[in-house]
Parts: structure tokens; sequence; C-alpha cells
């Protein structure tokens, strides 16, 4: 993966550190390398409460910004 793709990184280390099982790591990693950093943040929209407040923290911003970025990206 390239320095672009860092959320995508995030995103699967979020998946490992939750306990996620490799084979669906692995298809979430396929599905997500290569998109454009804005396409795999409204790909973020999918992901349940868990997993979006996990990734926040790895992140480092806050649940609820997050969330407005989400709903913002979906009215666009």
């Amino acid at each position: 993966m390239t320095e672009n793709e860092w959320l995508v990184i995030e995103i699967i280390r979020m998946y490992e550190s939750l306990g996620f099982d490799d084979p669906y790591i692995k298809s979430k990693r396929d599905e997500l390398v290569g998109r454009d950093r804005l396409a795999v943040l409204q790909w973020c929209s999918n992901l349940d409460d868990l997993c979006q407040s996990a990734l926040c923290e790895r992140v480092g911003i806050p649940l609820e910004d997050f969330k407005v970025t989400l709903e913002t990206l979906k009215k666009l």
C-alpha cells in the first residue's frame, strides 16, 4: 500500500485490533486498496458504531466530528 492509502491502513489495523478474522480483513483490504481517499471515507459510513469509534480513536479525531463529516458527504 502507498502512503496515500493511510486511511485504508488504519481501517485494516482497526479490524485487527477488534479481533476480526484474517479472511474478513483480507476481503476489506481488497475492497479498499486502490480507491481514492474520498471514496474510502465515504465507504466508512457503512461501518457500525463500534468500528467507527475504534477507527476514530486510532486516527485521533472525535467520533462526533467523524459522523458529521460522513453525513455531510452523503448530502454532496
